[in-house]
């Protein structure tokens, strides 16, 4: 009985915790700018704007326009547009003169993510003659020091949660396994998050504001992004969530009420896990309540089977009583099994959501650290249906092979650390090569050139039982983005065009998912009409 109130509890809880208002995010990408990228005016503009597909945070967000010499140029007014927060924009001086101006700008995307960039734009015909800039976007790129801070908070949710779910749910003695060892695991997990909650304003203003540790924790700074960020309401959240996890540690050690304020301590736990989705990548799905619950799972079920792992390593002792040794290790198979099953499921599911192509698996930095973590979690599973075999045929003590499971368990967590500010997959997804056949036996094949926001170079081929159409006049691609509403835009090929397979420069004006209708029309007036759907990259 007791336990099934337990199990309810658990149940009331999660669905609580995961039913909090979501933060409205996703990364934030250029949709336009005034002026736009090269963009050659006849005269000087009044100000420069740059609008996103999101809203964009009011901290550390700077706007600037400099000329070919470095000089700058606007007037230092950069504000976020009070009707528009998806806005930034700034005044110019008055009567410029003619030449090539660099506008360089910096946002906070609504995830937490900074994003920097520069988009090139000229004044007068005589800069027609210039060579023309590209425009460049960058994110932030995890260091050391974040990995660490990171790394640390992992852990150490592994060590709370999983000594206690040792406790409650693995160990099969006959007495509660509240010793003193469980104590110092404990202590030291708590230390561990308070070290790691606490560092990580200053790490997040480092990298919010592009300042150096000295710089950033000055109090005016560390203010800014308690106040202006979501990061800083969401730390605000989890200060107050360790304090309490620090009066329910004491009460677990010194409380006679051990097992009421244990199960008290893994909700507390849980509950800080969900605050960390809230400034994660999990809020950029399309669904926010699915992202959130999804990262959750995720992140519960790695801390709960690493965690338990050091448990077992540490707190279970055969020369005590091999009855209970064996009963324990088999009893945990099945809980890591669980973890494992929860671990690959939302894994897969997250992974789709970011990494659309298997270009962007194998050629971006995100693609490459999942990949590491895929074959990390391997050899994971691999000591882990060790240490199970063992377990049936209780003969031997699992020894090394659970130290080993758990070490690879700390080194998934580094990677874990890194993917939490890497630009997803969807940043590059790579060119696209799509075919499609139609009813009439039409095999339209689109090719789009580097499939990313700006100018991009389409190329469409038709063919029919293996041979090229000959008699098309024209073909028209509209291009529709799913993600907002942007209109509609036309890339138009000749005849010429077609016949010589020549690309056609054409613009996909904002990062995410599009629908590119193709309809070609023939000599003898027959429609040729064929849908693709692309993921466009940042």
């Amino acid at each position: 009985m007791k336990k099934s109130k337990s199990i309810i509890w658990f149940l009331m809880v999660f669905i609580l915790l995961i039913s909090v208002p979501h933060l409205a995010s996703a990364h934030a990408y250029i949709v336009k700018s005034t002026p736009s990228e090269n963009e050659i005016m006849n005269q000087s503009p009044g100000k420069v704007a740059i609008q996103f597909d999101e809203e964009i945070q009011a901290a550390f967000h700077s706007l600037k326009v400099v000329d070919q010499t470095g000089k700058r140029v606007d007037q230092n007014d950069a504000h976020i547009n009070k009707k528009n927060q998806a806005m930034i924009e700034a005044s110019l001086k008055p009567k410029l003169q003619d030449g090539t101006y660099t506008i360089q700008w910096n946002v906070i995307s609504s995830d937490g993510h900074p994003i920097s960039g520069t988009i090139p734009f000229q004044i007068g015909d005589a800069a027609k003659s210039g060579q023309q800039a590209v425009a460049t976007t960058t994110g932030y790129t995890p260091h050391a020091d974040m990995i660490i801070i990171r790394w640390l908070f992992y852990l150490s949710c592994s060590l709370f949660i999983g000594s206690l779910f040792f406790c409650f749910f693995i160990y099969k003695g006959k007495s509660f396994p509240f010793t003193n060892k469980v104590f110092r695991m404990l202590r030291y997990s708590i230390q561990g998050l308070f070290i790691s909650i606490i560092l990580s304003l200053p790490l997040q203003t480092t990298i919010d504001a592009g300042l150096k540790w000295t710089n950033a924790i000055q109090f005016s700074m560390l203010m800014q992004t308690i106040s202006d960020t979501k990061f800083g309401h969401i730390w605000l959240v989890q200060i107050g969530l360790m304090i309490i996890l620090s009066f329910i540690t004491y009460f677990i050690i010194h409380s006679k009420a051990k097992k009421a304020w244990a199960y008290t301590g893994m909700l507390g736990l849980l509950a800080l896990l969900v605050s960390k989705t809230f400034i994660g990548h999990a809020t950029s799905f399309k669904y926010q309540s699915i992202g959130v619950t999804i990262d959750f799972l995720h992140m519960a079920a790695a801390a709960l089977w690493i965690g338990s792992l050091l448990a077992i390593a540490i707190l279970l002792r055969k020369k005590e009583d091999e009855t209970i040794y064996w009963l324990s290790i088999q009893r945990f198979s099945y809980w890591g099994a669980a973890f494992v099953v929860i671990i690959v499921a939302t894994g897969v599911y997250e992974s789709f959501q970011f990494i659309p192509t298997v270009n962007a698996l194998f050629h971006t930095l995100y693609g490459q650290v999942i990949i590491t973590k895929i074959i990390l979690l391997i050899f994971m599973v691999g000591f882990a249906l060790v240490n199970f075999i063992k377990g049936k045929s209780q003969k031997k003590t699992l020894g090394p092979s659970i130290w080993m499971e758990f070490m690879i368990g700390v080194i998934v967590f580094v990677f874990a650390a890194i993917l939490t500010n890497l630009p997803t997959g969807l940043a590059a997804p790579g060119d696209v090569q799509q075919t499609s056949v139609t009813k009439d036996g039409y095999s339209i094949t689109l090719n789009i050139t580097p499939n990313k926001i700006g100018k991009n170079e389409f190329k469409v081929d038709i063919s029919q039982n293996g041979k090229k159409v000959q008699n098309l006049e024209q073909v028209t691609l509209s291009l529709i983005c799913l993600d907002m509403d942007m209109g509609e835009n036309k890339v138009q090929f000749t005849k010429n065009d077609l016949q010589n397979s020549k690309p056609v420069t054409g613009v996909l004006s904002m990062a995410g998912r599009w629908r590119v209708h193709v309809h070609g029309l023939t000599s003898s007036l027959e429609n040729i009409d064929a849908d693709f759907t692309i993921t466009a990259g940042s």
